[in-house]
């Protein structure tokens, strides 16, 4: 058979290119078992090629992918949607431990500490993050429920006398009865055994027993019964950040607002000034709820 002459040296290649694809496009099924018996025997290699190629062509195979997605978004819809469920609590428990040992040795997984470190160390970032968040309706709520738990929090602990007028109609007492009724409900610490006073209001809360995420400020009953000193209970630091907004079961909105309407029949206990007067008051109490 005569060999075939070629102008030049490209036009050779090209030929001897061309001969090449067209011999692989006959044996296309051979080429298929030969490579897969090849990556059978040394897995470890095949392996360790792809991913030598892969940190070598970073930038190109991002490119790629991105592409990819903007040309094909119904295929990426359609796989988000069947494997968003299947992977949804696989990938909760990844990402939980991965955080645990993330901030393991900094913060001793407690996160909100490490809250108020980002917000120290993103004083921008954060506050434009919360000035975006009170322009919603959720951002006014919660704004309004921790503004009026801070003026309890003063109300209560602080020795001088309130000069806001509104804070015994909010409590629905004096504060003289409300020091009392939450030192009734002192306990124990559960795991130390300290004794909770009033000399280590740092270590405890005043705890919303029906918590104020599930009420709301809209309602004009919601917002009476909310702060009632009948919805108020003292609690250990700890176990009321673990608490959090969980309703105990039984103490959800209905049971608040019958503890309420049943402590109406006491009458005005704004004026409660004595001990004497707040332990008939208290005695009723625990025989009413």
């Amino acid at each position: 058979m005569p060999v075939k002459k070629y102008s030049s040296k490209e036009e050779a290649k090209k030929a001897h290119k061309e001969k090449i694809r067209l011999w692989r496009l006959k044996n296309k099924d051979r080429i298929k078992s030969k490579v897969k018996e090849y990556q059978q025997k040394n897995i470890e290699q095949v392996i360790k090629a792809k991913k030598d190629w892969a940190s070598r062509n970073k930038d190109h195979i991002n490119e790629k992918r991105k592409k990819f997605r903007k040309d094909n978004p119904e295929y990426f819809a359609k796989y988000n949607e069947k494997y968003k469920e299947k992977y949804k609590e696989r990938y909760k428990e990844i990402y939980k431990e991965r955080y645990k040992e993330r901030y393991k040795d900094k913060y001793k997984y407690d996160l909100i500490e490490y809250k108020k470190k980002w917000r120290i160390n993103n004083r921008e970032k954060s506050k434009a993050y919360n000035l975006k968040y009170l322009k919603t309706e959720k951002g006014q709520i919660t704004h309004l429920w921790d503004t009026l738990r801070l003026r309890i929090k003063i109300y209560t602990f602080s020795k001088r006398k309130s000069s806001r007028k509104d804070m015994d109609k909010l409590v629905g007492c004096s504060k003289f009865f409300l020091l009392k009724y939450l030192e009734n409900k002192f306990y124990d610490h559960p795991v130390t055994n300290k004794k909770m006073t009033w000399s280590n209001t740092k270590e405890w809360h005043i705890d919303h027993i029906t918590p104020l995420a599930v009420l709301d400020p809209k309602n004009e009953e919601h917002f009476k019964i909310a702060n009632h000193f009948s919805n108020l209970q003292p609690m250990w630091a700890e176990e009321n950040l673990k608490k959090s907004f969980k309703v105990t079961p039984g103490y959800g909105v209905a049971h608040l607002k019958r503890k309420y309407i049943t402590l109406q029949s006491l009458g005005d206990l704004t004026n409660i000034s004595t001990k004497s007067e707040a332990d008939v008051v208290l005695k009723k109490i625990s025989k009413l709820i």
